[in-house]
């Protein structure tokens, strides 16, 4: 397996590629961060909702183009005539584990230019919504609907709705602290493994694959680039991935 030199992980951009990830722990000597799964509340519910109305309106609109009938209608109508037929103002009402129920400013157009609006409150309901059964796959579930939609940027805003196990970044993560302490480099690390080993167990995926990573040490074209972080983390990896039976072979390019 090639080991490129430019590296890079996001753990929530990662995840969008793993729907079916039920739980991710990292462990450092100086904390613990869990994404556990939670159960559903009504005060969780309420601050997706929030959330996805103030920092996530393209998603929303891509989620009524893409899985919609109101997109599926204005598919149609706009096939035939571009403008005939257009979706604005866009708002998440509520959610649960089977559909998102939605409102939107519907304007048509006709043939002969007669232009009408109305309001629909609409359903897009999720596919196999039977496994949604906590907080946690519900923002997975959301975040796998971004990336088939296109948005893949988007996944890490929903990754960091403050509810079920997501608990932020470990405290005193200080990137403009060099070298990095070992703190830093180790949450790092841990997140690198967990989303590789995750993509890698999944047969969906090539194993050709690139990471990249752009922390301050880890960034060759700034001044503190530190090449021993970087050979730290390939050791992590190389490591990791023989203690799971997998074969390695490391290629240094020049």
């Amino acid at each position: 397996m090639k080991i490129f030199r430019s590296i890079f992980c996001f753990l929530p951009f990662v995840k969008a590629y793993l729907p079916n990830l039920k739980a991710f722990r990292i462990q450092t000597n100086d904390a613990k961060f869990s994404l556990n799964a939670a159960s559903i509340s009504p005060e969780e519910i309420n601050i997706i909702v929030d959330y996805m109305n103030k920092n996530n309106a393209d998603d929303l609109r891509a989620y009524v183009n893409g899985y919609s009938e109101l997109g599926r209608e204005s598919s149609s109508a706009n096939a035939w005539s571009q403008g005939a037929y257009v979706i604005d103002d866009i708002t998440l009402l509520s959610l649960d584990k089977f559909r998102m129920e939605c409102r939107a400013k519907v304007t048509r157009k006709s043939f002969f230019g007669k232009v009408s609006s109305e309001i629909r409150n609409f359903a897009i309901k999720f596919e196999n919504s039977e496994e949604l059964t906590t907080i946690d796959e519900i923002k997975l579930h959301l975040m796998e609907m971004s990336r088939k939609q296109g948005l893949i940027a988007s996944t890490a805003k929903i990754y960091m709705i403050p509810v079920g196990s997501y608990s932020g970044l470990p405290p005193n993560l200080r990137l403009n602290s060099i070298p990095h302490s070992t703190l830093t480099r180790s949450f790092v690390y841990k997140g690198i493994n967990s989303a590789l080993f995750a993509a890698i167990s999944d047969p969906k995926f090539s194993r050709r694959m690139q990471i990249r990573c752009t922390i301050p040490e880890l960034n060759s074209q700034m001044d503190i680039y530190r090449v021993g972080t970087m050979l730290e983390l390939v050791r992590e990896i190389a490591t990791d991935l023989v203690d799971r039976g997998n074969r390695v072979k490391i290629c240094v390019q020049g």
